[in-house]
């Protein structure tokens, strides 16, 4: 059978008599994924997708089905049923998981009937990826407490590496071990099962902690086949995490997790460990690992520490790694547990680099004038010491900086000092993150004297600090507030902008508790529209997308328009209109994402209008791109890196694209750096 990007590119790129039926397929697959974009507003609409459940090609049937699951409408559960009994393996993989899209955020009795008609699939499903993708939605449903038992003990059957119920072939009385993507499905289900409910009474019964236990010692049983290798790290992280957030890692588990040859395992060892006996001694030994993430994962849990081992953590300032060399600043806020005097002399001197105010070098700076302002501020009770002594001068010279991500850095070390004089300098500072910054903290102080500056503030164009300041004067005394709060409410309805949501629904919120009332006009997703002759361009051949970042180097994307079509789409318009062009990664977590695209460098500025999810079955796993939301169908636009495997963030954020080359300088990008230049091409 042709697949889904050969039958556009045939039905369009080609006049030849014998493509008539294949030109009826790719106006079948057009018309799904418009309707879907829209979300099947009408009769029709619906029916072009239900039509494609029809087409004899299984590349459109599968397009069809997952357009289903997209509208999560539970009365389509039966429609959805219906194809798990589909003659393709991949129409019913995409079924598995539109029965989960169907009832999302729904409870009750619909999510039993989705349970049910899962379960049952199972019991005869001949396919391990399907029987794979049936699990992995079975324990993403939004159970009430009764139903969870039963979900867990058939997640936990098929997490078990063997198959107690076969007898593997020609070597009798030993079990057969299951097909790894099987067991990934299962551990998959399990994490999401119990990532929503964390350290409640309901825990994961022993069986369900032996299969996980047994899964962080898989490994695979030959040399090479990397794909097959990496699928079993993948259910050792997996496993790890879920034992984990459930509260049910042991020290026996971290111990061997601590030593497995994949960096994301020994990682996740040291974030569950930590607690365990012997967990703090683990977290001081993989400061020495190969790995940076490893590292900067063992810096992160020693700061969870009431005291740290400062000794062992001051030589990590020097570290290799940008991202290590910062936390290890940020870690030594802590009071160290022998004494903190060298610790502070060496925060004075990197605050103090000179380094600081070029740009692309002010983190390490930054991170240690933070965390020499919290140690000093632990100390006021206490006799001073000539490095806290240095602290105000050095929170004064950073608020000058011609970077205004060290200014934004300042005003929060200002906070922590009490610097009110600076705060209120920065309060009015040129770029909008600084003075977001300052009236944070100048809002929250009591008596409130600076509320004339957070009226100033709403009257910027930032959403962000019109939101901050809108938040800020739900509770003001402030004689101008509802004046001010009106005003800004009025200027920015004007703008009909979707991103101007959260701003106003701060102000609505601060108005209504003056009594006063206003209505934020809805905002939802405006359809994308995309041609014929664009879906060509699309699916045609791999699409592929190269990054050039303004600090040096680049990365390549394969962009995925199969999974979803609308946001590739309107990435690449974007990226070829060069609207991306010098915009910043402006939140940087080495242990989790990067983020990037805005026009203000923050979560609340980007591009109208918003656009919809496109939640599938591809993983978030390292090196995978999605688009940031603020709530269900919010995208605006801005794209995540996901630096590590992301398994909690499946379902909720739409994957557009991965990165194929140059991982190592997604892994280097800090906080502000630019993007040149991002090239959409045909793959040759």
């Amino acid at each position: 059978m042709l697949g889904f990007g050969n039958i556009v590119a045939l039905a369009l790129a080609t006049a030849l008599p014998i493509q008539q039926t294949i030109s009826v397929e790719a106006r079948r697959i057009h018309a799904i994924l418009v309707a879907e974009d829209a979300r099947a507003p009408t009769a029709a609409d619906l029916e072009a997708i239900l039509d494609g459940t029809k087409s004899n090609d299984p590349a459109v049937r599968r397009a069809a089905v997952r357009a289903l699951g997209r509208l999560e409408r539970p009365e389509l559960l039966d429609r959805i049923a219906a194809l798990l009994e589909d003659g393709d393996a991949g129409v019913r993989r995409e079924a598995a998981n539109a029965v989960g899209q169907s009832v999302f955020n729904v409870s009750g009795g619909n999510v039993r009937r989705a349970a049910a008609v899962l379960t049952e699939r199972l019991s005869r499903e001949p396919d391990a990826a399907v029987r794979g993708a049936l699990l992995q939605t079975l324990g993403r449903l939004e159970y009430s407490a009764e139903d969870v038992s039963a979900v867990q003990r058939t997640l936990a059957t098929y997490a078990s590496l063997f198959d107690s119920t076969r007898v593997a072939t020609g070597t009798a009385g030993r079990l057969s071990r299951r097909s790894m993507v099987e067991v990934d499905g299962a551990v998959r289900g399990l994490s999401r099962l119990f990532a929503r409910r964390p350290n409640t009474t309901r825990s994961p019964a022993p069986e369900t902690i032996k299969a996980l236990e047994e899964a962080t010692r898989s490994t695979f049983p030959t040399v090479g086949a990397a794909m097959e290798a990496e699928r079993y790290a993948r259910v050792r992280r997996l496993a790890v995490q879920t034992l984990g957030v459930s509260s049910a890692v042991t020290d026996d588990a971290a111990v061997f997790a601590f030593t497995d040859r994949d960096w994301q395992v020994r990682r996740l060892a040291v974030q569950h460990g930590a607690a365990l006996p012997g967990g703090v001694a683990r977290s001081v030994a993989a400061l020495k690992d190969a790995s940076p993430q490893v590292r900067f994962e063992a810096l992160r849990s020693l700061g969870q520490s009431a005291t740290i081992p400062c000794a062992a953590i001051v030589p990590l300032t020097r570290d290799v790694d940008a991202h290590v060399a910062r936390r290890a600043a940020a870690t030594l806020a802590q009071p160290c547990n022998a004494d903190s005097a060298p610790a502070l002399a060496t925060l004075v001197s990197l605050a103090s680099a000179p380094t600081r105010d070029r740009e692309g070098r002010w983190h390490l700076a930054a991170s240690a004038l933070g965390s020499l302002a919290t140690a000093c501020t632990r100390r006021d009770s206490g006799p001073k010491s000539p490095s806290c002594d240095r602290a105000p001068e050095l929170v004064r010279a950073h608020a000058q900086s011609r970077v205004w991500q060290t200014r934004m850095y300042a005003a929060r070390s200002a906070g922590n000092l009490s610097d009110l004089g600076t705060l209120r300098r920065l309060a009015r500072d040129s770029h909008p993150n600084v003075r977001e910054a300052a009236i944070e903290i100048l809002g929250t102080r009591t008596p409130r004297e600076d509320d004339a500056l957070i009226a100033e503030a709403l009257n910027a164009d930032d959403y962000q600090l019109v939101l901050t300041a809108a938040r800020l004067f739900k509770d003001s005394k402030h004689p101008g507030a509802v004046s001010a709060l009106r005003a800004a409410f009025d200027r920015l309805v004007a703008k009909r902008s979707d991103t101007a949501r959260d701003p106003l629904t701060a102000i609505a919120e601060a108005l209504a508790a003056r009594g006063v009332a206003v209505s934020v006009p809805p905002s939802s997703p405006k359809s994308v529209p995309f041609t014929n002759e664009e879906l060509t361009d699309l699916l045609a051949r791999p699409h592929r997308a190269t990054v050039t970042m303004a600090s040096g180097g680049s990365f390549e994307l394969v962009l995925m328009p199969e999974e979803a079509s609308a946001t590739v789409a309107r990435f690449v318009r974007l990226a070829r209109q060069r609207v991306y062009d010098g915009l910043t990664f402006h939140r940087v977590e080495p242990d989790f994402v990067i983020q990037g695209g805005s026009p203000g460098a923050n979560e609340y500025a980007g591009h109208d209008p918003y656009m919809r999810d496109e939640v599938g079955l591809v993983s978030h796993d390292r090196g995978t791109l999605g688009i940031s939301t603020r709530g269900h169908d919010t995208g605006d636009a801005q794209i995540f890196i996901n630096l590590v495997d992301n398994p909690r963030l499946d379902h909720r954020y739409t994957v557009f694209a991965r990165v194929v080359r140059g991982m190592e300088v997604v892994d280097r990008i800090v906080e502000g750096d630019a993007i040149s230049r991002i090239v959409s091409h045909l793959q040759n």
